[in-house]
């Protein structure tokens, strides 16, 4: 009887290890999709001044009243927002891009001063 409560409890342990790990592989893969269609709609000059290695940006998830410049007209129920610090933050600001992610379309970026 403890074998099979010993192997029953190894069992569910290795399961409940197994869906976690796969949860967190699944949301890296989502943020870093979301880098890539940041990157991606950058300039040469503003790619420039990136400091850092681009795929190590930040990505949160924001809110549609979040958007400093909406390029989208209809609200977005997912957003996330990937943020590059760059050589000009303190004159400008951080890059800011706002991304649907269930669209994978950007829909807004942060203002710059």
């Amino acid at each position: 009887m403890k074998i099979k409560l010993m192997l029953l409890c190894f069992l569910l342990m290795m399961t409940l290890i197994g869906c976690s790990k796969g949860t967190t592989e699944s949301k890296s893969l989502d943020e870093m999709k979301m880098r890539e269609i940041a990157w991606n709609s950058l300039e040469e000059a503003e790619r420039k001044t990136v400091i850092g290695d681009w795929k190590q940006a930040e990505v949160t998830l924001a809110k549609w009243d979040d958007i400093g410049v909406k390029t989208a007209k209809e609200k977005s129920k997912s957003i996330a927002r990937v943020l590059f610090k760059t050589t000009f933050d303190p004159l400008l600001g951080s890059i800011g891009i706002y991304i649907d992610t269930d669209a994978n379309k950007i829909i807004g970026y942060d203002l710059r001063m």
